[in-house]
């Protein structure tokens, strides 16, 4: 009949990312807010899925369960800092795709171990990327990376 309006290849990028529904609260009934997790499609610019979580806290459990819903093979994940999980990563491996996790200061010896892995490759011989500059803002931290023209 006719085909699907996208195809997995206009979905390069997959960011997961959650967000409180504002006033989604109910008093009388002593509910709390809907948190909802959505992965949405830059290439196709449309969100793939949703699913309440059960609070912010618990959408490290949420994710591989969206994800399990979803076809990303090929795809590039993104999450935030929350997402940047062990478990996450082997369910997004496993479904042959990439990621790109956030890393912040909440995760102490792994943004250690990134800054060491970093410095290590900068200083040492040919480079696939250079660290163009390191931000410290309060709790915010971020690498901002360079690809080095390869010829």
């Amino acid at each position: 009949m006719g085909s699907c309006c996208y195809k997995n290849t206009d979905l390069k990028q997959i960011c997961v990312d959650g967000k409180t529904l504002r006033r989604s609260f109910d008093k009388g009934r002593k509910s709390s807010a809907i948190h909802m997790l959505n992965a949405w499609s830059t290439g196709a610019s449309l969100s793939l899925g949703s699913m309440i979580s059960d609070g912010k806290g618990n959408e490290i459990k949420t994710i591989p369960k969206l994800l399990d819903l979803l076809d990303i093979k090929g795809s590039l994940v993104s999450t935030d800092a929350m997402g940047c999980q062990k478990e996450i990563a082997k369910k997004i491996i496993s479904k042959e795709a990439d990621y790109l996790l956030a890393l912040k200061g909440n995760q102490a010896k792994l943004e250690e171990r990134v800054k060491e892995k970093f410095d290590s490759i900068s200083k040492s011989g040919p480079k696939p990327f250079l660290i163009d500059e390191y931000v410290e803002e309060g709790d915010k931290n971020m690498v901002v990376l360079k690809k080095e023209n390869v010829e």
